[in-house]
């Protein structure tokens, strides 16, 4: 049986630089992105889907 990781939240930042660097190292797939940042690949794919949303200068949307 796997084990259950605990849910930690990610930081603006944090995205916002998984961002830039799916962006700066287009070969890598999420797996190697997520090694880098210590996430898992589907959490990569739901941040770099939504780029716009943490781009430098875009809005942070706080709540829900």
């Amino acid at each position: 049986m796997a084990t259950k990781r605990k849910r930690e939240s990610i930081s603006y930042e944090i995205k916002r630089d998984i961002c830039n660097y799916a962006k700066q190292n287009p070969k890598l797939n999420n797996v190697e992105i997520g090694s880098h940042f210590g996430l898992t690949r589907t959490t990569i794919r739901d941040i770099i889907q939504k780029p716009d949303k943490y781009e430098e200068g875009g809005s942070v949307k706080h709540g829900g």
